[in-house]
């Protein structure tokens, strides 16, 4: 797609400035979205208005790369899809999980964290535990009381399930 025909596509007259074209896209946009506009040919024309807009930012904003992008340029390096975006960034950001992880674990706080965790998951346990047994400990003294506390119980089993959850967490991090 040509300059000329993006400026065309968004409304613009050639040479517009980088805010007109953002608005001029704004614009259009939202008049042809698929989920606003139910004509069939909506979704072709807001995937036009998605290339011009990108041809056209990409060229304001990078003038001297835009240079190079010719319809040989294109064959050889064809344009990314926006799958292709996603699964790069994705990848991307796990790649920088991966290293920050490796960082952290090379750091010298690693090991009084992982030791304060595995005492706060210990007295999660030993909490978890006390709630859920000890209505029943006291049924076993005081049949009434041990009843009146039977909802302690549930108490009991969200601590446990918060612990598993927090055993997890401590698994992809420590």
């Amino acid at each position: 797609m040509t300059q000329e025909e993006c400026y065309r596509l968004l409304g613009l007259a050639p040479g517009a400035s980088t805010d007109e074209v953002k608005r001029a896209y704004r614009k259009q946009a939202k008049l042809y979205h698929p989920d606003v506009n139910k004509m069939p040919e909506a979704q072709s024309v807001f995937i036009q208005i998605n290339e011009a807009y990108e041809t056209l930012a990409y060229g304001q904003l990078y003038p001297a790369r835009a240079a190079y992008r010719t319809p040989s340029y294109d064959y050889y390096y064809p344009p990314e899809t926006r799958q292709e975006k996603a699964a790069r960034y994705a990848r991307m950001r796990y790649e920088e999980f991966k290293r920050n992880n490796e960082e952290f674990k090379q750091s010298f706080i690693y090991l009084p964290i992982k030791v304060i965790a595995y005492a706060v998951l210990l007295f999660g346990l030993l909490l978890a535990v006390g709630f859920i047994f000890m209505p029943m400990v006291v049924m076993l003294y005081n049949r009434p009381m041990g009843l009146s506390m039977l909802p302690i119980i549930f108490i009991g089993f969200t601590i446990f399930y918060g612990v598993y959850r927090f055993k997890q967490e401590m698994n992809r991090y420590l």
